[in-house]
């Protein structure tokens, strides 16, 4: 169950990072068009 949990806490992390990653490629895109 343990390793379970930290498997998806990590998956979440991941697509969070993902997120915000695309966010800001999207204000560069924005602020240097």
């Amino acid at each position: 169950m343990h390793l379970q949990s930290e498997e998806n806490t990590g998956c979440r992390n991941r697509g969070t990072i993902e997120k915000a990653f695309q966010a800001g490629a999207n204000l560069k895109k924005i602020l240097f068009t």
